[in-house]
């Protein structure tokens, strides 16, 4: 005698909701890389490409094929879902507002002077754009909790945290992000597990703006030699500065934003299991 098949319920358990990176409340809203009053000053871009990849060693050789993943819409509709409303649509937003005028005088062709006060406001931007893409790949992140809870409570920049610019303007630059991540350890060459990365560069490409921020844990510190020329800080501000400088190349750019392979693969790095 044959019995009737039963189906078995499949049970699905939700995720708990994911807390905001800033306040830990729950229920998370998209926050843009890019802000939603740029959309007007680039044209649509269909089929954005989007490549992640990861390196072995000094080698340099890859740890497991690039993810490379082509999707419709435009590159700076791309969101992260790692804040809550509430701050998404209270500080945040005037951060962005805030930083509005500053930025369109250097997006935008034309001339300006940056004084301090603009510096300040672009560096804080930027600063809050590297926390929000720190989260991209959460097993990356590098931002300590205490530096986002400084930055929520009173805009407090982290520590060991530079920000540059430099007027690019390149078709592949203009609106473009690219973030590197390591682990790094001062001598005698001593990790505290747990293991987690501790150095990242973060560059965007903004119209005809290019700007590179830089962050390290605890006592590491990244910075590099840019041509100053070309290339100015504005973290930690220096003086006011003179807009706009010499243009750097595609192939400039590029090398900007992977500067930290300077540091990675330089003859004083030594690399451990």
């Amino acid at each position: 005698m044959s019995h009737p098949k039963v189906k078995q319920a499949k049970i699905i358990r939700s995720k708990p909701p994911r807390p905001c990176i800033f306040c830990g409340q729950s229920g998370v809203s998209r926050e843009h890389i890019w802000p939603d009053w740029a959309a007007e000053y680039f044209p649509a871009v269909t089929g954005a490409r989007e490549v992640r990849f990861k390196t072995l060693g000094k080698t340099g050789l890859l740890a497991e094929p690039p993810h490379d993943k082509t999707r419709q819409g435009r590159v700076i509709s791309k969101t992260l879902r790692v804040v809550c409303t509430e701050c998404n649509n209270r500080w945040m937003s005037a951060l962005e507002e805030a930083a509005k005028p500053a930025l369109l005088s250097l997006i935008l062709p034309g001339e300006s002077i940056i004084g301090l006060d603009d510096q300040a406001v672009i560096a804080r931007w930027m600063a809050l754009k590297a926390m929000v893409c720190d989260q991209s790949v959460p097993e990356d992140v590098v931002f300590h909790q205490s530096e986002r809870t400084a930055f929520l409570r009173d805009r407090t920049m982290p520590p060991n945290f530079e920000v540059w610019i430099a007027r690019c303007g390149a078709s592949d630059w203009r609106h473009a992000y690219c973030r590197n991540v390591a682990q790094l350890a001062l001598p005698p060459l001593r990790f505290n597990p747990p293991r987690r990365k501790n150095v990242q560069t973060f560059t965007l490409g903004f119209g005809e703006l290019l700007l590179v921020a830089a962050h390290g844990l605890g006592p590491l510190r990244i910075t590099f030699n840019f041509d100053q020329r070309r290339v100015f800080r504005i973290w930690p501000i220096t003086g006011p500065i003179t807009w706009p400088p010499p243009r750097v190349s595609a192939n400039d750019a590029f090398s900007m934003a992977n500067a930290i392979d300077d540091v990675l693969y330089s003859d004083r790095t030594r690399w451990i299991p």
